[in-house]
């Protein structure tokens, strides 16, 4: 599990406390670039809510999950309501 984020690279080790703190683990590495999707392999899981992401990853065949939110209503793959839902989701 790769956690990558749009965001400034100096921010990897606050991203990285937040999901400690939230408990958001295992994962294997943290990524914070502007660029993500050279991440992204068919057969993949993916989750994210920007619909540029959403889309790319879905036409290079992996499986995407995200939050439901205003800029991404009605894109492919499975969108949820909240974050506990996602997890759900996830564990089937």
């Amino acid at each position: 599990v790769i956690v990558a984020s749009h965001r400034q690279p100096q921010t990897a080790a606050a991203l990285s406390w937040w999901l400690a703190e939230n408990k958001l683990y295992p994962y294997s590495g943290v990524l914070t670039s502007h660029d993500k999707l050279f991440l992204i392999r068919p057969g993949d899981i993916v989750i994210d809510d920007a619909p540029k992401t959403i889309a790319y990853a879905w036409n290079n065949g992996a499986s995407i999950y995200y939050l439901r939110w205003p800029w991404n209503s009605g894109m492919v793959g499975k969108g949820y309501d909240n974050l506990y839902e996602l997890i759900g989701g996830l564990n089937g």
